[in-house]
């Protein structure tokens, strides 16, 4: 059972069982506690996370197959409470995206022109062609947190927000097996296998680039868990996290003009032939605060 898979399935009823207990702890309390002061805390949080950069495909990528990667990722935060129960935060997150994508042919053909100015038919397939996509994020997020105490110093907590994400690094890197051929309507001739006039048979093609990425990049986020008091001062948290990029994070405009391959020289990133793209994160993270006063 993959991690999506486990967070979909038990993450529900988890959130429905500490609701029961929290509850159930308030109606078995035979003395009420007094409700803590609003107080500042910095912090840091740390965790392994399952992140995906979803392309979807269009015309000749539209079969693309993908593979789920997983990161570790953190932040600094800075928080406040206004009350034992509501409180807000910010900070400072860096998390990485990856996607390894494959698709097994390609055909395309386009009209151009030649060396000598005389205009022909282009004819381009390719086979066993993958690319690695690669872009991390220096982010701002904005949250409402929910705490709820069981005890004074045991308890759940809800936080959701938007992430504010900027791209620091934006890679892909591909490789593929292409054919070049071209058609010349004057003569009804296909030429092939003349690699002087750039028409190469099953020629074996590697190319890094940069991805074009909207910055900065808005998502939704959701966080859920249990927190403990180890001090009055130092807290601990444990939780699973949820986000996703709330808008098409790719700059790329035309997909029904998208070239994968004109010659040898280059590939072009799949995401360039995609109607959208987007950014998933699923994890769970550890966070220690401390409470300044």
């Amino acid at each position: 059972m993959n991690l999506n898979t486990i967070y979909k399935t038990h993450l529900p009823a988890l959130l429905l069982f500490m609701s029961f207990t929290y509850h159930s702890a308030f109606a078995q309390e035979t003395k009420k506690e007094e409700p803590a002061k609003p107080r500042l805390y910095l912090g840091f949080t740390i965790g392994p996370a399952m992140n995906k950069i979803i392309n979807n495909g269009e015309l000749s990528v539209s079969s693309l197959n993908s593979k789920d990667k997983y990161s570790v990722s953190g932040s600094l935060d800075v928080g406040y409470q206004f009350s034992e129960i509501i409180g807000i935060s910010t900070g400072l997150v860096y998390s990485s995206n990856n996607a390894e994508l494959s698709l097994s042919s390609y055909s395309n053909k386009f009209n151009t022109t030649d060396s000598e100015n005389e205009t022909y038919e282009r004819r381009v397939t390719g086979s066993a062609i993958s690319e690695t996509q690669k872009i991390s994020f220096l982010s701002l997020p904005l949250c409402l947190n929910f705490q709820f105490p069981f005890t004074s110093r045991f308890g759940m907590f809800i936080q959701a927000g938007v992430n504010f994400s900027f791209p620091v690094s934006k890679e892909y890197s591909s490789s593929g097996t292409f054919t070049y051929t071209g058609y010349y309507p004057a003569y009804n001739v296909v030429f092939q296998d003349l690699p002087a006039y750039g028409f190469i048979n099953d020629a074996s093609v590697n190319y890094k680039g940069k991805l074009e990425v909207n910055s900065p990049v808005i998502s939704g986020l959701g966080m859920a868990g249990l927190q403990f008091f180890v001090t009055e001062k130092l807290q601990l948290a444990l939780g699973v996290n949820y986000c996703r990029s709330l808008m098409n994070i790719s700059k790329y405009a035309s997909p029904d003009t998208f070239q994968l391959s004109s010659d040898i020289s280059q590939i072009s990133s799949m995401m360039g032939g995609s109607k959208t793209a987007s950014t998933e994160n699923m994890g769970i993270r550890l966070s220690f605060r401390y409470y300044l006063r």
